[in-house]
């Protein structure tokens, strides 16, 4: 006879309702969080949920109001992601205390989850929202793994949103109904709260606090929408390749030339990974790959590429750099997506018969080399709307966390404007 996971979860829990004993098979902190909820003298079958007085609440959201903004478009995301997987359920975003701030509900989901409603142990026991506010880390409840028998027709899993200084506000969860979550989707979930997490660093980095949070909404959604297409381009040629060579080697029987195409899926594979863990650097610039990158080579490759299609809009582009310079240690691939964004905004702003001016130069003393984006006075200045655009969230990203260095804009009326990128030479202080 076939082993009953579920009816085993079932069983054990009812032992432990009954006796106060836990049976070996439950996992360690579902174990620990019922023996909490029975010393709390928790009712095992119903959670209280009630939600916080309206006051309360407003005050509660008025402080999380930007990062609720932010995460609105990540939890349509999960919310579309669920009703794809044919699950009902809902994304939900909860502060440090488990209190709901925000639910998107999919398709057949009864709305019985309401912001205000705290899913703390004390009020609905054992929950994966509960688990990742006490452990700072990320956690699944299945079925009868939660305490409240209400609950056990429902699979859960939540993820702290890391901030700057380690210590998390908030948690994302994914609710389903049925014992069982979807194929991916504690990895799904892993991935947007730390997205969520390092687009909420950034903008308290860069927000003068004069923001509303219909003005922060539009630009998150850009930003994942680009942090999405840029990992779509970057894929696809790589999935490409293997699916062509692995369909070519299923033709071809044994022979060199076989071996050769195979070795030619691991090496499509190997890209492919590279190109994940960039994307991941974006995210988490701890985790990215590094090598020593010729900066000069980088600046003059991506100008290179644009100078035809900015001769096309009668622009020119002026490169001029040392012939020598130290080198930087980063990621080549980054490096060169974020000068690139800046070189076609500037050839996208300046109007037919302009120059745009690329300089580099080495500061020896400052230990640092920088990267000079100029536009001529006259036409639209092409830093017009820059600072808001997903594109300059994410060069700002790149240069700044990833890199450690800077990005700064300055327009004076009547003299056009520069872009100034700055990057610790490799070896020098700030180089990491």
């Amino acid at each position: 006879m076939p082993y009953d996971r579920d009816a085993a979860q079932r069983r054990a829990w009812a032992q432990f309702v009954r006796t106060g004993d836990c049976p070996r098979s439950v996992r360690r902190p579902i174990a620990a969080s019922w023996q909490r909820c029975r010393a709390l003298g928790l009712d095992p079958g119903h959670p209280v949920l009630e939600p916080l007085p309206m006051r309360a609440l407003r005050e509660r959201l008025a402080d999380y109001g930007p990062l609720v903004a932010i995460a609105r478009p990540v939890l349509r995301q999960l919310r579309a992601w669920i009703h794809a997987a044919r699950q009902a359920g809902a994304a939900i975003l909860a502060d440090d205390e488990g209190v709901l701030l925000a639910v998107a509900g999919g398709r057949g989901f009864e709305p019985w989850l309401l912001p205000g409603q705290r899913l703390s142990e004390a009020t609905a026991g054992t929950s994966a929202v509960a688990l990742a506010c006490g452990g700072a880390r990320l956690a699944v409840v299945s079925g009868p793994e939660h305490y409240c028998a209400d609950f056990h027709d429902w699979a859960c899993c939540a993820a702290p949103v890391p901030v700057k200084g380690g210590r998390s506000r908030a948690v994302l969860a994914l609710a389903v109904q049925g014992c069982r979550l979807p194929q991916g989707a504690v990895h799904i979930l892993r991935a947007a709260a730390e997205m969520l997490g390092w687009v909420w660093s950034a903008w308290q980095e860069g927000s003068s606090g004069s923001e509303s949070d219909r003005s922060i909404e539009p630009r998150v959604t850009a930003v994942l929408e680009r942090v999405a297409s840029w990992t779509v381009h970057e894929v696809r040629n790589p999935l490409a390749a293997v699916r062509a060579s692995a369909e070519l080697a299923a033709m071809l029987q044994a022979s060199e030339r076989r071996e050769a195409v195979l070795k030619h899926v691991v090496s499509s594979i190997d890209e492919l990974e590279t190109v994940l863990a960039e994307v991941l650097g974006v995210v988490r610039p701890d985790q990215m790959p590094r090598s020593a990158v010729d900066l000069l080579a980088v600046v003059t490759q991506a100008a290179r590429e644009l100078e035809a299609g900015a001769r096309r809009s009668g622009v020119s582009l002026k490169v001029s750099a040392p012939t020598r310079a130290p080198l930087i240690y980063g990621n080549d691939r980054l490096l060169r997506y974020a000068l690139d964004q800046l070189l076609r905004r500037a050839v996208r702003g300046t109007p037919s018969g302009g120059v745009v001016h690329v300089r580099c130069e080495h500061r020896r003393r400052q230990g640092n080399l920088i990267v000079r984006i100029s536009h001529p006075a006259g036409g639209e200045g092409w830093t017009g709307g820059l600072a808001d655009s997903a594109e300059f969230f994410l060069v700002q990203r790149i240069i700044g966390a990833a890199h450690g260095g800077r990005v700064s804009m300055q327009t004076r009326p009547g003299a056009g404007t520069i872009v100034r990128v700055e990057l610790p030479a490799a070896g020098s202080a700030g180089s990491g």
